[in-house]
């Protein structure tokens, strides 16, 4: 259900049926006006500089947003429908809005349909794992875990361990229940399976191997984990002094969200290790390398703050708490997704001989206006989704720098841009 992919924005693939058809005759000017073909067409406006082309590219993509909208909430209704006739999940194609939602993608123009069509069978291929995961352990949480995960949920000493507790009067060791507290639910889900983790150890070794205060952190996670994506719900004490723990159902709509967009949202960030400026580099490396690579590395990271954003929204949090949350700079900050790239960046520039005093401080200006501007944008990301001019479903197949379209006049495009430092 992947409705279109980042690199569909602007710069298309080279291979299409698009450009079989166009190898096997010449196609007139008419021929390409009168496609569908949002490849073909972007191919010509580049050549031909046709703004006719341009305007039916525009036309197409708005098109594709809307149907692509209406293919999601289609599926939506088909996983109801499944849940009320006691279907399993992987029979929504066969119910009366799953039929619908294919009828949709029908429509969909080129290229995406075919990615659509792509990203439904891998769709299709996780939703049978998942069915036959739970039929093979039929539904016996720890079971599952143990497949999903490689490593047991509960550490339940064998039978002769238990029998010498036993001999030593402790009545209930004998039983494998005894050993087991901290308990484990799980919960099928179209979207993804549902854990529900009151273990902290278990939800930290979960969520990452190395780390331990996880717990103390989220109140959820979603991550893909082998053939299928999870989300695991943190049911544990929070801490005494954490009177702001979300409740389970809103922690379940922030994950469900989460693993939503992972199987719909068409425009991943391309998140590389932070960008550097190295010890050899003088002022004016410096500066490019400011303006293209760190500058690219900000706009890309909004892509993950978008996503955030969507999640919350969806988990019934209100307009300036997300807005809190997605600008925090503490120290424990979780979508602080910058910090890397700032600290390392600064204390580079501190060590750089090749600096005067003066371009250090420039330099670290310029730095601080890119975490300004991505500041920003983000802001006014918040306040055009929160307008709810439109569905997360349309929004997801909306890039960044086109949500000002969005916002009823009140803002431009350069509103969703970070600007480069003007030095």
């Amino acid at each position: 259900m992947n409705f279109n992919n980042d690199k569909h924005f602007g710069a298309f693939p080279s291979r299409s049926d698009a450009n079989d058809i166009e190898a096997k005759k010449e196609l007139t000017e008419a021929d390409v006006l009168n496609s569908d073909n949002v490849e073909l067409l972007v191919k010509y406006a580049k050549e031909n500089r046709s703004q006719e082309a341009i305007d039916k590219v525009r036309e197409l993509l708005e098109s594709a947003r809307k149907t692509g909208e209406g293919v999601v909430q289609n599926f939506f209704v088909s996983f109801k429908e499944c849940e009320e006739n006691k279907l399993g999940y992987i029979n929504f194609e066969n119910t009366e809005s799953g039929k619908l939602a294919l009828n949709s993608l029908e429509k969909m123009p080129e290229p995406f349909k075919a990615n659509a069509y792509k990203k439904l069978a891998d769709y299709k291929e996780e939703l049978a794992y998942n069915t036959e995961l739970f039929e093979k352990h039929k539904n016996h949480p720890e079971e599952i875990w143990k497949e999903v995960f490689g490593f047991d949920y509960y550490n339940v000493p064998d039978f002769k361990e238990r029998f010498k507790t036993f001999l030593f009067k402790d009545m209930g060791a004998i039983s494998k229940k005894y050993y087991k507290k901290n308990g484990l639910e799980v919960a099928d889900d179209p979207f993804a399976i549902n854990f529900f983790v009151e273990d902290p150890e278990n939800f930290n070794r979960a969520y990452k191997e190395e780390v331990k205060d996880a717990d103390d952190k989220f109140g959820g996670f979603s991550k893909g984990q082998g053939k299928t994506i999870v989300n695991v719900i943190n049911t544990g004490d929070s801490s005494p002094d954490d009177d702001a723990r979300r409740s389970k159902t809103e922690i379940v709509a922030h994950e469900a969200e989460h693993a939503i967009h992972k199987k719909t949202n068409p425009i991943s960030a391309v998140l590389l290790e932070p960008d550097v400026l190295e010890p050899w580099m003088d002022f004016d490396y410096g500066k490019n390398r400011l303006n293209y690579a760190i500058k690219f590395d900000f706009q890309e990271r909004l892509k993950k703050a978008k996503d955030e954003l969507f999640a919350y929204f969806k988990g019934g949090a209100e307009k300036e708490g997300v807005c809190q949350l997605l600008l925090d700079k503490g120290q424990d900050s979780s979508y602080d997704y910058n910090k890397e790239t700032r600290n390392l960046n600064k204390e580079s520039i501190n060590s750089n001989q090749n600096y005067s005093e003066a371009e250090k401080q420039t330099l670290k200006d310029a730095i601080n206006f890119l975490q300004s501007e991505y500041d920003r944008v983000l802001k006014n990301m918040i306040e055009v989704i929160y307008e709810k001019n439109q569905s997360i479903e349309f929004f997801r197949n909306v890039p960044i720098n086109e949500l000002w379209k969005y916002s009823n006049g009140k803002y431009s495009r350069t509103d969703f841009i970070i600007k480069e430092f003007k030095f």
